[in-house]
């Protein structure tokens, strides 16, 4: 609780060096007023060289903690508040709550060497896990040889051949191209042959016997 008049600003040291990505505060209190415009600064040491700058921030009327988030990547371990200008017409600004949020040193290594080993879990993936290719489906090559055979068994039968009749197919018949030979025997018609019958007889007309 500090007047609001005049200029106001005060020094936190952190319990670590840290990446500052956000600060929250917020104002409990009904009576009384409330910061509106503030700025921030960094430093690595106390009482610093220069101040750095991280930027300047517009807190919405409300009893809530607010966040702001900031863009940062260097390590600070002081942090440096500055009122602007205030909103209400109490005599008091009041602060209830000032947080500083980021991230240490040791949190950043952890995280990084984090996502290192889970890259190399991805790597060293064993073979065992890495799900193996479909079989390939015999049904459909075997359909493909019924089909073919109804298909010659059709055409044989236009042609008046009889399915008892040599029919010669291809047992190794590769996955995609099948095929399938056939050979018809034709019927030769073999005609009777006479065969020549000699009869002896003697003077009297009769057969003479061997």
């Amino acid at each position: 609780m500090i007047p609001c008049e005049g200029p106001i600003w005060f020094v936190v040291e952190l319990c670590d060096t840290i990446q500052i990505n956000a600060i929250q505060l917020a104002n409990y209190e009904l009576f009384s007023s409330s910061i509106k415009e503030f700025k921030v600064y960094t430093a690595e040491t106390y009482p610093p060289k220069e101040w750095k700058h991280l930027g300047t921030f517009e807190t919405v009327n409300n009893r809530q903690i607010q966040k702001f988030d900031i863009e940062n990547h260097d390590y600070s371990k002081y942090v440096r508040f500055e009122k602007i200008t205030s909103r209400g017409k109490e005599h008091f600004c009041v602060l209830s709550t000032f947080e500083v949020l980021g991230m240490s040193m040791v949190d950043e290594y952890e995280e990084v060497q984090h996502q290192q080993d889970e890259e190399v879990d991805i790597y060293e993936q064993p073979l065992d896990d890495i799900p193996e290719s479909e079989p390939t489906d015999k049904s459909l090559i075997q359909g493909a040889k019924d089909t073919v055979k109804n298909i010659v068994d059709s055409a044989l039968n236009v042609l008046g051949v009889s399915k008892n009749e040599e029919v010669v197919e291809n047992d190794t018949i590769p996955s995609k191209d099948v095929v399938v030979s056939s050979s018809a025997v034709e019927e030769e018609a073999v005609e009777p042959t006479e065969e020549s019958v000699i009869i002896k007889v003697d003077e009297m007309g009769k057969e003479i016997k061997k």
